[in-house]
């Protein structure tokens, strides 16, 4: 006879023969297995016997977890999403569609890629569309800042979507890292784990320098909205979107849907996207329709700017087999790329200033100032020269691991490993909820899900 095994389940949690087992509000699971969905506080499935782990309160209204599951499917969610995001948003229908195809994948995430959503533009504009998806989308937590050492405090396996306005350079670069192909491995206790995975939302006046699926929302009118709309809409939408969850997700995790003839990043993105979307007929033509301007923007928009132009200097000088460059080095190879092209010279100075907004900070000795090549900096690199479109440089980058990672499936994989040993291990549940009660130098929103900004 085996013995029974119990699991707490923060969020959700797969068991045995596909067994999705859910929590929802007020403490109670919901389990959909060869049959309608059951709710009860405990759920048995073979030798494991699942019931609902604490959450604080906060955490628990912070993640809008629905009050129960839909008894039907709802054929025309993709289109009630989409015009919804048209609507009360005030988008054009391929914006929409990327807006819709996004929150469905948050909520068929779980397994393999996560993705960012960088909605470009005043506050004014942005805000109405951010608080438009925290209501639909899945796990959301609108934060101040992001850190990985927040994420490592959440529950083990729980996928979030982080929301952000105007974030830091810091901020940017590690929400790259936890959104990224491949999760990232923490150091805690002396034991590795796993940090919890998250999709992202990043609201920011000009784009921002990480891979994301890009809205222009500069010129858009601004959306407003009456009173009690938005808690009508979650009422509305989340029991839906949790019966579709439900219904797709294994499919959906497994799935490898053709995405045609796209550049690496544009393609990882249509592959999530269009995965999520795939049980809608035509939505997949519509979201391949709306990601084509992101295809030009990864050749044109960020490959011309200065930042860009710097970063394949960067990305040609890692691969010359060397362990450190200088910033004259640095500022000879990228004035090299920007001669060939008809642009204007570079000083060493202005390189010194340019590398240290993207967060590379040489140091000073007796032949100037050199930066190390790590492998968190050749990373780093690596992650920015894919946000800004930056063409490899095949010869060189033969052997190269975190290229390989940048190539069409069947590649390499990179596999980021960040030490966070000053993280204790968190046993108190409620040490989880609010992490700015820790980490007061980088505060979470007091709503979390919602701020004052967003009403």
């Amino acid at each position: 006879m085996n013995e029974v095994r119990f699991c707490e389940v923060f969020s959700s949690e797969v068991g045995g023969e596909g067994c999705l087992v859910e929590r929802i509000g007020d403490g109670q699971l919901v389990h959909f297995h060869h049959g309608p969905a059951e709710t009860s506080a405990e759920v048995a499935c073979g030798s494991v016997r699942f019931r609902a782990g604490q959450l604080s309160t906060s955490l628990a209204r912070a993640l809008k977890l629905p009050s129960s599951v839909a008894g039907t499917d709802d054929p025309q969610l993709f289109t009630t999403l989409q015009q919804i995001f048209c609507d009360a948003g005030g988008l054009c229908e391929g914006d929409a569609a990327l807006l819709a195809s996004f929150v469905l994948a948050s909520w068929v995430a779980g397994r393999g890629q996560a993705l960012c959503l960088n909605l470009i533009g005043p506050q004014a504009a942005t805000a109405p569309v951010k608080a438009l998806l925290s209501a639909v989308l899945r796990n959301p937590l609108s934060m101040a800042d992001f850190r990985l050492s927040e994420m490592a405090r959440l529950p083990a396996g729980m996928w979030t979507t982080v929301l952000l306005s105007g974030p830091s350079a810091r901020a940017l670069q590690e929400l790259a890292l936890s959104a990224g192909a491949e999760p990232v491995q923490i150091l805690r206790g002396g034991n590795v784990e796993l940090l919890p995975r998250c999709l992202g939302v990043v609201c920011t006046d000009e784009p921002a320098l990480l891979p994301a699926v890009r809205i222009q929302l500069w010129g858009r009118p601004v959306a407003r909205f009456a009173a009690g709309f938005l808690e009508s809409l979650e009422d509305r939408m989340r029991p839906s979107l949790l019966r579709f969850r439900f219904m797709h997700f294994a499919n959906v995790a497994s799935s490898s849907p053709p995405v045609g003839e796209f550049s690496p990043q544009v393609r990882a993105w249509a592959e999530v996207l269009v995965a999520a979307v795939s049980p809608f007929p035509g939505a997949a033509a519509e979201v391949f329709a709306a990601l084509a301007p992101c295809e030009q923007e990864q050749a044109s928009n960020l490959a011309d700017s200065l930042p860009a132009s710097l970063v394949e200097g960067l990305f040609l000088g890692i691969h010359a087999d060397c362990s450190r460059l200088y910033v004259k080095d640095i500022a000879r190879l990228t004035n090299l790329l920007r001669e060939a092209r008809g642009d204007g010279e570079l000083t060493e100075r202005a390189v010194g200033g340019v590398l240290r907004t993207l967060g590379f900070y040489p140091r000073r000795n007796g032949r100037g100032y050199r930066l190390d090549l790590s492998r968190a900096i050749r990373e780093r690199v690596h992650r920015l020269a894919l946000a800004m479109g930056v063409p490899q440089p095949v010869e060189n980058s033969l052997g190269c691991p975190f290229c390989a990672a940048l190539t069409p499936p069947g590649g390499g994989r990179l596999e980021p490993f960040v030490v966070l040993d000053e993280v204790p291990p968190v046993h108190n549940p409620e040490d989880v909820h609010l992490v700015h009660d820790i980490h007061d130098v980088h505060p979470v929103s007091e709503a979390i899900g919602l701020s004052e900004e967003d009403l």
